[in-house]
């Protein structure tokens, strides 16, 4: 299992990321050449090898592993810039025969069985064949007497998809792992962050409408996923107010940089979240390149960000940036989600009771951004049938007026008796139905239980791939 294998330590610690980035290159760089002839492959190959020797003093094997389109080191997942999407994208199609989800090198793997490995790869795609499972083409291995790698049990994805809805998923998928990633050690790369808030503004551009609503679906437990949960929130504001798309960058990046703050290690451990994203901030400061334009706003924000969290009042602010309290009002909404509350108890509940310290105005507009029923909610209609929220289109309900979600596409499991319903039977909340009756939705009901079927429904609906979705459950 990749929970059993031991981190990367000694001197390879810290440096996981550029380790992982690297091996996947390296195996990039060979899987291209994997059709010539063994002398222009001998380079490559030697040189992913020599990587793998600095990294064998430190782990007993290196595995290589895709899950949900993130590649991961021995588990960690890795950043992603465009040319590592290309790599993760080459390995995906070198292993679609394969069935595995990923490779392991042992301590001491040989050029020649690199060249035996590729060769009978090579053989399944000439000739149009896959295997069952990963299992079976490491009998393969062994019968060529490969034992210095492997394969690793999964299905990788398709190559990715430039889609709305694939787009909007993988992005997010793509925030978790590589946020977790980044608080793991401590340690945050801006430029790498400034990446992932680049792809989710993209994801917010394609398709909103889900972005919004991948915050509310499966998972609460993961510190990467509040990270990009925040900044999935600042931007669907940011959105909503017709920001450009440089402007969302900087709102994304806001969200991300928060939640990674409040992770870093400040020197005294008693400090409060607050005052490590201002230590956090001041390192930004000292570190980051000088004629980097966007530090000013990035520190001040941060301090903000600070200020609004620690328990003491140490800073008092003034005329705070609306992306600070953009980010209060969005913590509020993602605690009452870790509480096991859906969209719609969260909206209502904020609306009745307010929040001390948070802008109501702003978490009137959250909610409306948000609306009462997200994309993948379980509802129960008025008449009693259950159905699944498929579709969420925005657009302004006035000349000039904010975007926000304007309805709500239904697909219908069952009706009243409980009845299965064929699959596509779709309605839009707030039509007209065949007695002449509105749509309405009589209450939410809890997902948990029906975590299959609306993934079942998702992934035919949107085109989406069900490892994907299913990995943000």
């Amino acid at each position: 299992m990749i929970e059993e294998l031991p981190a990367l330590e000694g001197a390879a610690r810290g440096t996981w990321q550029a380790a992982g980035a690297r091996l996947l290159l390296r195996l990039a760089d060979v899987v291209a050449l994997r059709q010539s002839s063994p002398d222009a492959r001998a380079e490559p190959i030697a040189a992913m090898l020599r990587h793998l020797a600095r990294l064998a003093p430190h782990v007993d094997r290196s595995e290589l592993t895709i899950e949900e389109g993130v590649p991961r080191l021995n588990g960690r997942a890795l950043f992603m810039d465009a040319t590592l999407v290309d790599a993760t994208d080459r390995l995906v199609r070198w292993l679609a025969p394969t069935t595995a989800g990923g490779l392991w090198f042992g301590p001491e793997v040989e050029a020649v069985e690199v060249e035996r490995a590729l060769v009978m790869i090579e053989r399944l795609h000439s000739s149009g064949r896959a295997l069952n499972s990963a299992r079976a083409l490491s009998v393969a291995l062994v019968r060529g007497e490969v034992v210095g790698l492997g394969l690793l049990p999964g299905q990788p994805l398709a190559p990715l998809s430039q889609a709305p809805q694939q787009v909007a998923v993988w992005q997010y998928a793509r925030t978790v792992a590589a946020m977790e990633g980044a608080l793991f050690p401590g340690e945050l790369p801006y430029t790498d962050v400034r990446s992932l808030a680049e792809g989710l503004t993209a994801a917010a551009l394609a398709h909103i409408g889900l972005l919004v609503s991948l915050p509310f679906l499966g998972r609460t437990d993961s510190v990467g996923r509040r990270a990009a949960d925040v900044a999935v929130l600042c931007l669907a504001v940011g959105r909503s107010l017709g920001e450009s798309p440089e402007a969302l960058v900087d709102w994304a990046l806001a969200g991300l940089l928060h939640e990674a703050g409040r992770a870093w290690p400040a020197d005294n451990e008693a400090w409060s979240p607050g005052a490590r994203i201002c230590a956090l901030s001041v390192r930004q400061l000292t570190e980051a390149p000088r004629r980097d334009a966007g530090l000013a706003r990035r520190v001040v924000a941060a301090v903000e960000h600070g200020a609004l969290l620690a328990r003491e009042p140490y800073i008092e602010l003034v005329r705070p940036r609306i992306t600070s309290k953009v980010i209060a009002a969005a913590r509020v909404f993602l605690k009452g989600r870790r509480s096991g509350l859906s969209a719609l108890e969260v909206t209502s509940r904020l609306a009745s009771r307010g929040v001390p310290g948070v802008d109501a105005a702003l978490t009137a507009l959250l909610a409306s951004v948000i609306g009462p029923y997200p994309v993948g909610c379980l509802v129960e209609l008025s008449q009693g049938e259950v159905g699944v929220v498929v579709d969420q289109p925005w657009g302004r309900a006035s000349a000039g007026g904010v975007l926000r979600p304007q309805s709500a596409s239904v697909e219908l499991l069952a009706d009243n008796h409980d009845t299965p319903l064929a699959p596509g039977t779709t309605i839009v909340l707030g039509e007209t139905r065949p007695d002449g009756r509105t749509w309405e939705v009589r209450r939410t009901l809890k997902a948990d239980p029906a975590r299959e079927v609306i993934t079942q429904v998702l992934v035919r609906r949107l085109g989406l791939d069900a490892a994907q979705l299913g990995g943000l459950w």
